[in-house]
């Protein structure tokens, strides 16, 4: 092949291939250089099977005629039920339940304690600081 650039493109495309349609170039630039081209071939896709004809329905029987339907059942009665439900119930107790009053009369008597233990300091502190009398 003479030194050139070449167009090239697939004629014929191997068995169960489809044809490549796109051109590619080559480039010859040096005498009996080898020039490897690789195309990727897609398989030809299957044919699908035709379907079979269907065959044609049978026509139908003539409906039966219908049974007499069943006469319906008288109840038994009322039921009572399982368990009677109460009328109201109380809401839960949420809270504390302890003694308002119980706590506010410790704390009277923790005062009043208190109150007079301080009294009871001052005055041995004052019989202490009073000179002795001089008589």
């Amino acid at each position: 092949m003479a030194l050139a650039e070449y167009q090239v493109r697939e004629l014929e495309a191997p068995e169960g291939y489809v044809l490549v349609e796109e051109i590619y170039t080559i480039h010859i630039r040096e005498g009996g250089q080898r020039v490897l081209l690789e195309v990727l071939n897609q398989k030809q896709p299957d044919e699908p099977d035709k379907p079979d004809e269907p065959d044609k329905p049978d026509k139908p029987d003539k409906p039966d005629v219908p049974d007499k339907p069943d006469e319906p059942k008288q109840p038994d009665g009322p039921k009572e039920p399982d368990k009677p439900v109460p009328p109201y119930s109380p809401p839960p107790k949420t809270g504390d339940d302890s003694n308002l009053t119980l706590w506010l009369g410790l704390l009277c008597v923790g005062a009043g304690g208190l109150i007079a233990i301080l009294l009871i300091r001052r005055k041995k502190k004052d019989e202490m600081e009073e000179p002795p009398d001089e008589t």
